[in-house]
């Protein structure tokens, strides 16, 4: 009687370590699917794609303004893009 108890609470404490083990992985591969780097490197890749458009773009903007002089800003634009030259 005592054996029979003995194997039933090995195999409950197997099954229990198993699970266990199981839940963890499922808890982290769970994890690293919610912040999945593939998603981030694509994302990070369009971010610097339209920075850089933006950037080119300002620099067509800022040249226009303080050659032409016109906006309510016309000066300070004008004196920002001489000082950053």
């Amino acid at each position: 009687m005592h054996v029979h108890i003995l194997r039933s609470r090995l195999w409950l404490s197997y099954a229990a370590l198993i699970a266990t083990a199981l839940g963890v992985m499922a808890v982290a591969f769970g994890f690293y699917l919610w912040r999945n780097p593939l998603l981030y490197r694509q994302t990070l890749a369009r971010l610097r794609t339209v920075e850089t458009g933006i950037l080119n773009r300002q620099g067509d903007f800022v040249r226009a303004f303080a050659v032409s002089g016109d906006g309510p800003c016309g000066e300070r634009i004008r004196s920002a893009h001489l000082a950053f030259r």
